[in-house]
């Protein structure tokens, strides 16, 4: 009838109702079952028929709906709760006594109410004040006289709020009094005695009250802000030339019938004409961006009343409305914080507690912040022994050195704008086009990798002198030592004595060690040249000579020697001369003699030779280089000049391989980067370096003395930290303004006792203040925050209070 079920709980009610009809059957059956068994005749119409008496029945159905439920409080409690976490501004009200007019009903009396579950379980806490619905009981009112042609109203609700605090005692007459009014007021049939808990319900023919109670969910009142209006209203009718009515009429006539005076030119030119050190250096606990400079800039300026910021969440409002506070706070002002919703109060009074956090011994400090609200007041937090001997400690603290603090900040800013001052200076001789350049040029070589290690080589600061000389040392070894063109060039003749190729060489100074050689090998040949003069030619008579061939040709000489007589000579040995002179020919095929033992004395100059060079053999010995024939370098040498000019040209690289030897070991990721690897010459002469033309090397060497010169502007300039300076003046306003507020609560702590007192039992009961009284708390606490709804109940109705 009433909705309340859905369909699987009328199932569940037909069930239990059909249980209750055939209980007593069950029974009868039985009975007639075990008749059955014994094989007695039984009348089984008659018997069922007794059973279904209709009184009964009626009896056992009256019975089943005096205690069936379809749901109970604490399920549509639950499930209001649930509606209130995805509605908002939704509160919990219970409405108690109802009228209904024209076939509408309204709550007369309702009190906001919380509840918090625990388990299977709803605490209920109500609110310290009661409403009376006056805007519905005027409507009807209203209403009820046009129909009936009357005049008059009701005098008991002309208050909107019952405070139960001045109430404790004579509530239920309070209510009684307006109750009884409406049955007198509306001629009804029947008074409602609140104290009688039965259903009574008193009406006439337009209008019907009762004394019914109901949990809602409904929207949040604005009853007290309502009450404020009203007061306003009656002062501009009662008083129209008094200060609230003066300052009531001024607000609506500057947003009704004027145009707002902008401020927006001002401020921002003043911004535009403030110098870059005053933009970035100014006192306040937390730092600000240009725009929220320009707002507190606005909000100081005589005519500025009215000023709006806004943008989507997490572009600083919060942060705006906390620099308010701490700049009112700091210039001896008293600040109002007010909002809809109680989540944007907890930001701002998380930011200045942890903005005040930042100075004290103790995160968890309990700073003199007053929050006001249905939700929680701070106030009797603030003013507990522990919280205040805390905050004297830190105001003590604070005291010894507080003298010394305003100079602290005004040195420490003055610093700063002067530090400022010297980089913007060092900065102006910094080219931007060249800083342009380079990113250009980074964006070029990131795409096509860097062909050096760029953090590498910028350490070094001759590598780009040193980057020139490998190219070019590198190109030279390369066409004197890679490819086709040279292959008959001095270097290769060179290796070709020594029968080496590149690949022979374990590295750099194994090369370098072999160019020692020729050095001392060309030199060698000189003084050869120049000991023996034309006789050196006697090196012709052998095509070539190896090591081998040295033993051998001592052992002919020896041979021939044995043969000649020295008065005789070879007289009578003709046979074994030409033997010998055909096995010398056999086993020293390369001899362009063709009578050795003719010869003698050549091939032992020959021999005076050979054996001067293998005097100094250990001289071009050397584990590191590779084997080579050491008589046939030597001949080659003294018989053919241009071998000993190719030595000569070759001798040119030593200095630069040792330039290559001493300086490319500093450059291991750049030589891994150019795909140079130190054990291979071949690598040495083909890699990225030598394949780039002069056009993209000089881009390259361009580049790194670029970025090295631009690192070096900047590495001139000043060395300080804005940010850790910064924040040291953040900490100092910090500690300024906390020793400001600390001092204001102490001071009524300690000589406004009464009134601390007084006003803690005002809170709790959720009175509005005493305006004498108020001055001084508002003095005690610079900042206050409550809520839009909320802060009517406490605040009195003045102009111009904060």
């Amino acid at each position: 009838n009433v909705n309340l079920g859905d369909e699987n709980v009328i199932y569940l009610m037909e069930e239990e109702l059909t249980a209750v009809l055939i209980r007593a059957l069950e029974s009868k059956i039985s009975e007639l079952l075990k008749l059955l068994i014994a094989r007695e005749k039984v009348d089984i119409s008659k018997h069922l028929q007794s059973v279904f008496n209709i009184e009964d029945a009626k009896n056992n159905i009256l019975e089943f709906f005096e205690n069936f439920k379809v749901t109970d409080l604490f399920a549509e409690l639950f499930e209001m709760d649930r509606n209130r976490n995805v509605l908002d501004k939704q509160e919990f009200y219970l409405y108690f006594c109802d009228i209904t007019f024209n076939k509408v009903k309204y709550p007369i009396f309702y009190i906001p109410f919380s509840i918090e579950r625990e388990h299977d379980i709803f605490n209920i806490e109500f609110d310290f004040q009661v409403y009376i619905n006056k805007r519905a009981l005027e409507y009807i009112v209203e209403e009820h006289n046009r129909e009936k042609d009357k005049r008059g109203n009701l005098k008991t609700i002309s208050e909107r709020i019952i405070y139960l605090a001045q109430h404790k005692n004579d509530f239920r007459d309070v209510v009684d009094n307006v109750i009884n009014e409406i049955v007198n007021f509306f001629e009804l049939d029947s008074d409602v005695d609140i104290s009688n808990p039965a259903p009574q319900v008193s009406k006439s023919l337009l209008v019907r009250i009762s004394n019914s109670c109901y949990m809602s969910l409904f929207d949040k009142s604005d009853e007290a802000i309502v009450n404020d209006y009203e007061d306003i209203l009656r002062t501009l009718a009662a008083e129209p030339d008094s200060v609230l009515a003066e300052a009531f009429g001024k607000l609506i006539d500057d947003f009704i019938h004027k145009d707002p005076k902008s401020f927006n030119s001002t401020v921002e030119d003043e911004w535009d004409d403030m110098g870059l050190s005053d933009k970035l250096v100014f006192s306040s606990p937390i730092p600000l961006n240009s725009e929220q400079r320009r707002i507190l800039s606005a909000i100081k300026k005589d005519g500025c009343k009215y000023v709006t910021v806004q943008g989507p969440p997490g572009t600083g409002k919060s942060h705006t409305i906390t620099a308010i506070v701490c700049d009112a706070v700091l210039t001896n002002q008293s600040v109002l914080v007010l909002s809809d919703k109680k989540e944007a109060l907890d930001v701002v009074e998380d930011k200045i507690t942890e903005t005040m956090n930042k100075v004290r011994f103790d995160r968890k400090f309990q700073n003199p912040i007053l929050r006001l609200g249905r939700t929680g007041s701070t106030y009797a937090q603030i003013l507990s022994t522990t919280a205040m001997e805390s905050i004297r400690t830190h105001y003590r603290a604070v005291k010894k050195e507080y003298e010394n603090l305003q100079q602290d900040i005004e040195k420490s800013i003055n610093t700063l704008k002067d530090d400022l001052e010297a980089e913007i200076l060092a900065y102006g001789e910094i080219d931007i086009k060249e800083i342009c350049e380079l990113f250009v040029l980074e964006s070029y070589y990131e795409a096509t990798d860097y062909p050096v290690d760029v953090e590498e080589v910028l350490r070094k600061p001759e590598s780009t002198v040193e980057i020139r000389e490998f190219r070019r040392i590198i190109l030279n070894l390369k066409n004197a030592l890679g490819g086709r063109q040279s292959k008959n060039n001095f270097a290769n003749r060179v290796l070709r004595l020594f029968s080496f190729s590149l690949d022979d060489f374990d590295d750099l100074s194994n090369f370098l060690e072999f160019l020692d050689l020729l050095t001392a090998l060309s030199d060698i040949v000189e003084m050869l040249k120049a000991t023996y003069g034309k006789k050196i030619g006697v090196i012709q008579y052998f095509r070539e000579f190896f090591d081998e061939d040295l033993e051998k040709l001592r052992e002919f000489l020896k041979e021939y020697e044995n043969l000649r007589s020295w008065i005789f000579g070879y007289f009578l040995k003709g046979r074994q001369v030409k033997k010998l002179n055909k096995e010398f020919e056999e086993r020293l095929p390369y001899s362009g003699l063709e009578k050795p033992h003719q010869n003698l004395s050549k091939l032992k100059k020959v021999l005076e030779i050979f054996d001067f060079t293998i005097k100094r053999k250990e001289q071009f010995s050397s584990r590191a280089l590779p084997k080579y024939d050491y008589l046939s370098v030597w001949h080659r040498c003294l018989k053919d000049e241009k071998v000993v000019r190719s030595l000569r040209e070759m001798t040119v690289f030593s200095k630069d391989i040792e330039y290559l030897v001493k300086h490319l070991r500093k450059y291991p990721k750049t030589l891994k980067k150019i795909n140079v690897d130190s054990s291979s010459l071949k690598t040495l002469c083909e890699n990225r370096l030598t394949r780039m033309t002069n056009s993209d090397f000089d881009k390259l060497i361009g580049y790194i003395n670029l970025k090295r010169k631009i690192a070096k502007d900047f590495s001139n300039l000043p060395a300080f930290s804005y940010g850790n300076q910064k924040e040291n003046i953040e900490d100092l306003a910090t500690t300024q303004m906390t020793y400001l507020l600390d001092g204001k609560v102490i001071d009524f702590y300690e000589n406004s006792r009464a009134t601390a007192k007084a006003l803690r039992n005002v809170i709790r009961s959720k009175q509005q203040f005493p305006k004498n009284e108020f001055m001084k708390l508002k003095d005690a606490f610079p900042c206050i925050l409550a809520g839009i709804r909320d802060y009517a109940q406490y605040i009195p109705l003045e102009p111009e209070v904060f």
